[in-house]
């Protein structure tokens, strides 16, 4: 009860430091305020000391966390600097509220979505915000979420000037080929993961093989994206490599390779 009560004193004393901070104060101490969240050492009591290069740009951010809500309440009118990489955890219809209140860094090279639905989450609760954000970030990933298919080519192109574009053991059924070739005008992707979504319990490509034909061929249809796109991982999809290769080359991925199977770990 004690830390708990000497947390939130501490938060208090950053919410008034960061009200009277400017400029580069205010995003330097922006950084700094959510490390002291998420259990960073960073915290130094003279602010003044503080310089960006200090400040490790890596965040993790468990919604279900009753300090990590408080603090992103307390975070709206705060600018970031710019940050590698910004991770969601426990994402759940409780706590979709708190993802929109993020006051967003100006650049993100790694962003991902993740939530503790077993069956998956609608994106429609996100969704306007996520394309909103869009334009900041260089890399993107998405774990355990349904994409109606209306939603899919808009999240695409929303995020078209990414290289890496991830759709793992996500649902987005495609029963209809879809032209792309507007919406992925001069892409830059050049990868995409569609690491587990082939799975019965999302997309079920073993038994509706013709559903991810017809996301290859929406594909096709995008000349940017038959020049950019380098590599499609099918990672637990249950899917044939050779047919999937033969079906690549069939729509014009000539250049595009498949991974299909994980990385090996090794133990040390």
């Amino acid at each position: 009860m004690e830390k708990l009560e000497e947390k939130e004193t501490v938060i208090e004393q950053e919410k008034d430091i960061l009200a009277k901070s400017k400029d580069k104060d205010y995003q330097i101490l922006g950084a700094a305020f959510i490390h002291s969240i998420t259990g960073s050492d960073h915290i130094s009591e003279k602010r003044a000391d503080f310089e960006a290069s200090d400040l490790p740009k890596d965040f993790n951010l468990d919604l279900e966390e009753s300090e990590v809500q408080n603090f992103v309440l307390k975070l709206k009118p705060i600018t970031l600097i710019d940050i590698d990489s910004l991770e969601f955890y426990g994402i759940t219809l409780r706590n979709k509220h708190f993802i929109l209140d993020l006051s967003f860094p100006d650049k993100v090279r790694d962003l991902s979505f993740c939530n503790k639905n077993e069956g998956g989450l609608d994106i429609s609760y996100y969704f306007k915000q996520i394309a909103k954000i869009s334009s900041r970030v260089l890399k993107v990933s998405f774990y355990k979420f349904h994409i109606k298919e209306s939603q899919f080519k808009r999240l695409l192109a929303s995020f078209k000037h990414v290289k890496s574009f991830n759709l793992d053991s996500c649902k987005f059924r495609i029963q209809t080929v879809t032209d792309f070739s507007y919406a992925l005008k001069r892409t830059q992707i050049e990868n995409i993961s569609l690491n587990s979504s082939g799975l019965g319990v999302f997309n079920d490509w073993k038994n509706k093989p013709e559903e991810f034909q017809n996301l290859v061929v929406s594909f096709s249809t995008s000349p940017d994206l038959k020049l950019s796109l380098t590599t499609l991982c099918i990672v637990f999809c249950k899917l044939n490599s050779s047919e999937v290769l033969q079906l690549l080359k069939k729509n014009g991925f000539d250049n595009c390779k498949i991974i299909s199977k994980p990385p090996m770990v090794y133990l040390t």
